[in-house]
């Protein structure tokens, strides 16, 4: 323990493993500049699903579980207005 007696003491090398960060394949781009409007967000998350879907329908793999779940929620609630 150090010092304090709240953090285990822990060998360099086992802290310097820690510290090795593997990159990622993906990137983040912006499309829009950020807005706090909530219809801004929910009118931006639809155009993404509508893109996603015809993406997936011109043969891309697209099986995203967001993307599904999203859509399944939206077709919900269409059928209950």
């Amino acid at each position: 323990m150090s010092a304090g007696g709240l953090v285990p003491d822990v060998p360099a090398e086992a802290r310097d493993e820690e510290q090795e960060v593997s990159r990622s394949s993906w990137v983040l781009y912006e499309k829009a500049p950020y807005s706090a409007d909530l219809n801004d967000y929910y009118a931006r998350r639809h155009r993404a699903l509508v893109e996603a879907l015809q993406r997936q329908q011109d043969g891309e793999r697209l099986y995203s579980g967001r993307i599904v779940t999203m859509w399944a929620a939206q077709q919900r609630l269409q059928r209950e207005a």
